[in-house]
């Protein structure tokens, strides 16, 4: 499918590098109107922003919709995406990943839905104290904080979401949702 805009509600958000101040994109609405099939599922859709790269976001994806039924999708340059969905800012629990996802959160806008921060563990141990710290100061400006545990075992898998039938897989993903669905009010 060529068509990278999601459509949902009357009021479309995207994201736009415009040439701002430390390259943080500004967000923007955009009309336009239709649908998205995370309405199906009971819960609202979810957009998966990567805050830099190698954060996480298409394993993220994959794993919280592996059956690619658009009801969580990876944000990219250009894209729109509803104002139902929940922005999802994803950073590396690495001191640069919670510095790059602290620019998009004072860049973000009060008009839009606030963000949650979902931080994907790089290693298997507790993070440094910068990124507790960093956490910490950030938690007041986002709806919540998603921690995405470390999953050794997906080394071993061409595609993410073949990991699903690991008991330890399934339960760190099973854990994401409850955590998402808290937040973002899904059933």
């Amino acid at each position: 499918m060529a068509d990278t805009t999601v459509r949902a509600g009357v009021a479309d958000l995207a994201l736009h590098q415009a040439g701002q101040p430390g390259g943080h994109p500004v967000m923007r609405p955009v009309t336009g109107a239709g649908d998205h099939p995370g309405s199906a599922v009971g819960r609202p859709g979810l957009v998966a922003i990567g805050t830099h790269g190698g954060a996480g976001v298409s394993t993220l994806v994959r794993l919280l919709d592996p059956s690619r039924s658009g009801a969580v999708v990876e944000w990219q340059t250009g894209m729109a995406a509803g104002a139902d969905r929940v922005p999802l800012l994803v950073a590396r629990s690495t001191a640069a990943g919670t510095m790059a996802a602290a620019g998009w959160i004072t860049q973000w806008r009060p008009d839009l839905p606030r963000p949650v921060l979902v931080l994907v563990a790089d290693v298997p141990f507790r993070a440094p104290p910068v990124v507790r710290y960093r956490v910490r100061a950030l938690s007041s400006q986002v709806v919540g904080v998603v921690e995405v545990p470390y999953m050794f075992l997906l080394r071993h898998f061409d595609d993410p979401a073949d990991a699903l039938t690991n008991r330890k897989i399934i339960r760190a993903v099973k854990s994401v949702h409850r955590q998402l669905d808290k937040l973002s009010g899904g059933s």
